[in-house]
């Protein structure tokens, strides 16, 4: 992916308007600074044609999710107190409702999507990884969109500035 400058999406060539980094028709992101990172529809796409290119990505997909969701990633790593690994062990996303975690089961990547509620886990879900990755991105979507429902509602219930 390149930057945007022609002002189109470099994923889709939708029009970008100036000044914006998320394409508004398939979200990906038109940041110059962020021109190298894959979306996850393209890492599900190079994982339903190669089953290892995900564990290569495992570190920037950590990496990128852990900056975009602060708190609701947890990242474990290969090793122990005396032997440090920068291999990741397991990957936790936590959305809502739904937790999405990749394990390594040696040398494979398990992918696990699981509903819970209230603490309570009333669905696990074992899947490929390349539909573990879209559903994640289903999933962080949603959230985007609410989370842009919800920004204006706050900004007028807080007033135009958030100034009390």
């Amino acid at each position: 992916m390149s930057a945007v400058s022609d002002g189109r999406c470099p994923n889709c060539g939708a029009p970008a308007p100036s000044g914006t980094w998320t394409c508004a028709y398939c979200h990906a992101t038109t940041d110059p600074a962020h021109a190298g990172v894959p979306s996850l529809a393209q890492v599900a796409s190079l994982v339903q044609s190669r089953g290892e290119a995900l564990d290569q990505s495992l570190p920037q997909l950590a990496a990128v999710l852990s900056a975009a969701l602060p708190g609701a990633v947890q990242v474990e790593r290969e090793g122990g107190l005396l032997r440090h690994s920068d291999r990741i062990k397991q990957l936790s996303v936590d959305t809502g409702e739904f937790r999405f975690l990749l394990q390594r089961q040696g040398s494979a990547l398990q992918a696990v999507v699981s509903h819970e509620v209230g603490g309570i886990v009333l669905k696990s879900e074992k899947l490929p990884a390349a539909e573990w990755l879209i559903q994640l991105g289903e999933r962080l979507r949603q959230i985007a969109v609410n989370a842009e429902q919800i920004n204006p509602a706050l900004a007028r219930l807080l007033g135009a500035d958030g100034q009390r």
